[in-house]
């Protein structure tokens, strides 16, 4: 049986600022992950302006992890899972949900420890910023 997952919580995220004349992201170019003091920050690259619309995050449980959703995209994106083993992130899995409407690509940080949320969601251009850290 698979685990029931329970959401703990659900974000829209709103741009900083809409690009002005770049061509929107049809695919993934790049995922990193860089940790800092008390937080880790994923970046996704797209190949054009990501629109803030087209992210949802949702916290889940059992285990505890973060849930992105980006589209929308067109092409998966590899390699499909990047360890981080920071004290926030233990690895971040990829992947393309062509069956999705818009198709989507489904970015998962699998969480260090039960205290560890979602401090911040950035869509800015060419990039989307996750940040993680303990609450």
């Amino acid at each position: 049986d698979e685990p029931a997952e329970a959401v703990v919580s659900e974000r829209q995220t709103e741009s900083a600022s809409e690009p002005v004349q770049q061509t929107r992201a049809s695919r993934d170019v790049d995922v990193t992950a860089a940790a800092r003091a008390h937080a880790t920050t994923v970046v996704i690259r797209g190949n054009g302006a990501f629109e803030a619309s087209g992210l949802r995050t949702l916290l889940l449980e059992d285990p505890k992890r973060l849930w992105a959703s980006i589209s929308p995209i067109e092409t998966f994106y590899r390699p499909n899972e990047i360890n981080v083993g920071s004290p926030e992130v233990e690895r971040v899995r990829i992947g393309f949900h062509p069956e999705d409407s818009p198709p989507a690509l489904y970015v998962v940080l699998d969480l260090v420890g039960e205290d560890v949320v979602l401090l911040d969601a950035n869509v800015q251009g060419d990039a989307i910023r996750l940040t993680v850290g303990r609450k």
